[in-house]
């Protein structure tokens, strides 16, 4: 069991640094750890709920159509992303210089308008800033439109099954994000679950802190929610996804009209 366990970690320690020095944007470091099933899931969600285009890391050909040079940015927008990301993980989870390897896709068109028999689901362009990379066993990708922020975190060995679901997530929660530990205790969900193979079940939906979503819903309330108070959560009790609203706190913001189009607002 030893020798079996310590051949893993060096194959996980050969794929991490083949990702390293390889160009970041053609690696997918989580590639062969998901199924085709669970793939398959997660582009249902997105069909669904934009904020799981994030769980989906950009295809080779996206790559090679959507990217450019990271110098073509301000200035002020690399270093916006790196400021969130900074603000929503734990240091010990991050590498250095975080801003050298984000990857910049523009105009990226994650999902083209589609009509199904019982909804439809519609496009959504993005200017976004992208990054991946492996620390302490875990795989980490990370996703920055300048609306949301969206983090997927694989461990590199599986976990074992996770007694509750609620429990494994906030565990994550309170392992890699920068919830202050006093509000740990009081995180709740909301979340609804489909079948993923033959014993497995994919969880989605909201996480909530301190926040009452009918209670608080007035505009004077939404400006000055915390980051922590609201979260979009994704699990299969293996992998967690968390996406993190970058629109709060914010004393300026304004209720907006839910875009339905392919409509695209440039960013950078």
């Amino acid at each position: 069991m030893r020798s079996e366990s310590k051949r893993y970690l060096i194959l996980a320690g050969v794929v991490a640094l083949i990702c390293v020095l390889a160009a970041p944007a053609e690696c997918d470091i989580n590639k062969n750890l998901r199924t085709p099933e669970l793939n398959s899931r997660l582009n249902e969600l997105a069909d669904d709920d934009n904020v799981y285009l994030m769980t989906i890391w950009p295809r080779e050909e996206e790559l090679t159509r959507y990217r450019i040079d990271l110098s073509m940015l301000p200035p002020a927008i690399v270093e916006h992303a790196g400021s969130w990301v900074r603000r929503i993980l734990k240091t010990k989870w991050l590498p250095t210089e975080i801003e050298t390897h984000l990857i910049v896709m523009k105009d990226w068109i994650r999902r083209e308008r589609r009509v199904f028999p019982d909804r439809i689901a519609f496009g959504r362009t993005v200017d976004a800033l992208i990054l991946e990379f492996s620390r302490g066993g875990y795989n980490f990708q990370i996703q920055e439109d300048g609306n949301n922020l969206g983090v997927l975190v694989f461990p590199v060995k599986p976990n074992r099954a996770a007694p509750s679901i609620k429990e494994y997530i906030t565990g994550s929660i309170s392992k890699f994000l920068n919830v202050p530990p006093s509000k740990i205790g009081g995180i709740e969900y909301t979340l609804r679950h489909s079948q993923l193979g033959d014993d497995g079940k994919i969880y989605y939906g909201r996480m909530w802190c301190e926040w009452d979503e009918k209670k608080n819903s007035n505009f004077d309330d939404i400006k000055l929610r915390a980051w922590w108070n609201r979260m979009s959560v994704c699990t299969d009790g293996n992998f967690v996804f968390l996406s993190i609203s970058e629109d709060l706190p914010n004393p300026n913001l304004r209720p907006a009209a839910r875009n339905y189009t392919t409509e695209h607002h440039p960013r950078f």
